[in-house]
């Protein structure tokens, strides 16, 4: 645990991409490679502690900055993958040169002050949670997982090589990969703890708290689970591509397709008028969002389209009906010509 006093945030620079870096220079210091000897490394800048703490944290750094070496303790109640990861955060807290301080409670400050000083220890949480996960999980060895496994075997093997929980592994792989990535995690009653998607995924991610519909993500071009520590963690590939260039449903125009699939759905014509209105805005957007990622085919727009309205509860209907990929090849296919 740290906070800083002052700015925690650089104008254009993103401070959890520079703890990243400062733990890439750390482990090309010290030659060290996966699993990562993490206590080996502390030793080397700060006096370490592993005990039993009757309390709800995982450690503490302290000491920083006052000329004294650090010290850095650790609760030996937590399993050995979460222990590796807490170590391997505290250190950051250590090593990233604008960790200072511990002031979050001070009866001294006004109420602004306060909301600043806890903004800063947050912020300082996730930059000392992005050195950790670097050092641990590096990035150049990571990526070459990425190319040469499913996400669900990377994602085993940072467990088993890399030595860190299966949720901290998930967090940082979901980061890594490319776009059309889906995790999730789901307890016995198949109840979701935890899920999230890859940078530039447009299907939406499953909610927490609710139950992992058996159905989900149905148009995946691959699908696998695993279990680990009493959870399951589900995996889908989402397709990059949909359809041949150029297929545009026989050339159908779209606005007659979604006139028949709508006139199925929806019996009110006011209510008609606005859910089209709603398709029409979400497919404008995936196509406003593809283009500002410069993905311009007609295959990768179609996949983009159909993971969008997927899995979303007010479309299940819609992306379910039997001309619902006619709809969305030739809506894609005017938009190309347009």
């Amino acid at each position: 645990m740290a906070a800083q006093n002052g700015t925690n945030k650089v104008k254009g620079v993103d401070l959890c991409d520079s703890a990243r870096n400062i733990a890439a220079i750390l482990l090309a210091r010290h030659g060290s490679t996966v699993p990562v000897d993490v206590i080996g490394i502390i030793k080397n800048y700060a006096e370490l502690e592993i005990v039993p703490i009757p309390f709800q944290f995982d450690g503490i750094v302290l000491d920083i900055g006052c000329g004294a070496r650090p010290r850095i303790i650790i609760n030996s109640r937590i399993p050995g993958a979460r222990m590796r990861f807490t170590a391997a955060h505290e250190l950051g807290h250590v090593i990233i040169p604008w960790h200072r301080g511990v002031f979050l409670d001070d009866e001294s400050l006004d109420t602004s002050q306060r909301i600043a000083n806890v903004d800063a220890y947050i912020e300082m949480e996730r930059q000392a949670n992005a050195f950790a996960s670097e050092l641990l999980m590096p990035k150049a060895w990571l990526a070459q997982l990425i190319n040469e496994m499913e996400a669900s075997d990377v994602h085993l093997s940072l467990i088993d090589q890399a030595q860190v929980s299966p949720q901290a592994a998930a967090i940082n792989l979901i980061k890594a990969l490319p776009p059309g990535h889906v995790y999730a995690v789901t307890d016995d009653s198949d109840m979701v703890l935890n899920a999230g998607r890859s940078d530039g995924t447009l299907a939406v991610a499953p909610e927490w708290q609710v139950q992992l519909p058996s159905n989900s993500y149905e148009y995946a071009e691959r699908y696998r689970s695993f279990k680990r520590a009493g959870s399951t963690y589900h995996w889908w590939c989402l397709p990059a591509s949909v359809g041949e260039e150029g297929s545009s449903a026989s050339l159908v125009d779209w606005r007659t397709i979604l006139d028949e699939i709508v006139g199925d759905l929806v019996s009110d014509q006011d209510a008609a008028k606005k859910f089209k209105l709603k398709v029409n805005g979400v497919v404008g957007f995936v196509n406003s969002q593809c283009r500002r990622n410069t993905v311009s085919s007609q295959g990768a727009i179609r996949a983009a389209v159909i993971q969008r309205f997927n899995d979303r509860a007010e479309y299940a209907s819609f992306a379910k009906h039997s001309k619902f990929s006619d709809f969305v090849a030739s809506r894609v296919h005017s938009l190309a010509v347009d």
